[in-house]
């Protein structure tokens, strides 16, 4: 467990007296209260994803998530199939409507079911999707292990499935693809959301490698051009 602002580690994020009260632990190097998200609600917790605030990330990758030393959460595992689906999604909308094959795309809600493709076309799409994640997950360890090779030496402890859980869990973006599911296909929302994540993904890497922000977004660009 860490604090989630000032990232110093610590024993527990609150304590338990006589009568069954909580009380809030106190990060003994910054002086505050360490987690205060234990007694936030998740609509708050979710608005400050939205609005990229590191402790947010710091308090589920640290303290919510139980402690794994290998291998990922299973409920990490059944977000990252709900973002595959979308993201498959987006591929199957972003084919059709290519310049090739643009038929009354632009404002148009694109269903599954209103799409022309064969079955063997969606299993291409599908499997596109799972190997552009694998790649890209791929492109983020060979990066971070570069920058901490080369510049960031002090990190001792290097943890793959936590890189790989803040990365799939800061892709929550991809569901705000659903978007067009409702008001009609848009390319600038896609790339908006494809931004968005990048963005969360690069925030999410400062936060596992305690490294500056800029620094990540290095890792997040090699990884995305890998």
């Amino acid at each position: 467990m860490i604090c989630v602002h000032c990232g110093c580690p610590i024993d527990k994020t609150y304590r338990i007296f006589p009568g069954d009260n909580i009380r809030l632990a106190t990060c003994s190097h910054c002086g505050k209260h360490a987690d205060p998200y234990i007694e936030t609600d998740n609509v708050i917790k979710f608005l400050d994803l939205i609005l990229h605030k590191t402790a947010i990330y710091r308090h589920v990758m640290f303290n919510q998530i139980p402690y794994r030393d290998r291998g990922i959460d299973i409920k990490i595992l059944q977000m990252t199939f709900i973002i595959l689906i979308f993201n498959t999604y987006s591929k199957v909308v972003s084919f059709l409507c290519s310049n090739e094959k643009r038929i009354h795309c632009e404002g148009e809600p694109m269903l599954f079911n209103s799409l022309n493709l064969s079955f063997s076309g969606y299993l291409s799409i599908i499997f596109s999707s799972c190997f552009d994640m694998l790649v890209y997950l791929t492109g983020v360890i060979i990066s971070s292990k570069m920058f901490i090779y080369f510049f960031y030496k002090s990190v001792k402890i290097f943890k793959y499935n936590y890189l790989i859980m803040s990365l799939l869990f800061s892709s929550f973006g991809k569901i705000f693809l659903i978007f067009p599911l409702i008001f009609g296909y848009n390319t600038k929302f896609f790339w908006i959301v494809e931004l968005f994540v990048l963005t969360s993904n690069a925030l999410s890497i400062s936060v596992i490698l305690d490294a500056d922000v800029l620094s990540s977004s290095g890792i997040i660009l090699f990884a995305y051009v890998f």
